[in-house]
């Protein structure tokens, strides 16, 4: 059984937007029996710390990473529109 810790570190200027992000975030991604997620704001920094175990863990984790991103990006564009 594999064991992997990912750890994502995103750094937003207004810290405002900050802690919108970290509700969104914390609002779309939910842990699992495999897969613990924790979701720390850090002044203008946001720490998303992804644990996981059991086989092909690697791949679930990129599926929440894929999430993490899609969020992040569309927050990101609807900051420039």
């Amino acid at each position: 059984m594999d064991e992997l810790t990912l750890t994502i570190k995103v750094k937003i200027k207004d810290h405002e937007r900050c802690r919108k992000l970290v509700k969104y975030l914390e609002d779309a991604i939910v842990s699992s029996d495999l897969l613990k997620i924790g979701i720390h704001e850090d002044k203008n920094f946001i720490n998303i710390v992804i644990r996981g175990k059991g086989n092909d863990i690697s791949m679930k984790i990129a599926d929440v990473v894929d999430v993490v991103m899609e969020i992040i990006s569309s927050f990101v564009k609807a900051r420039k529109s």
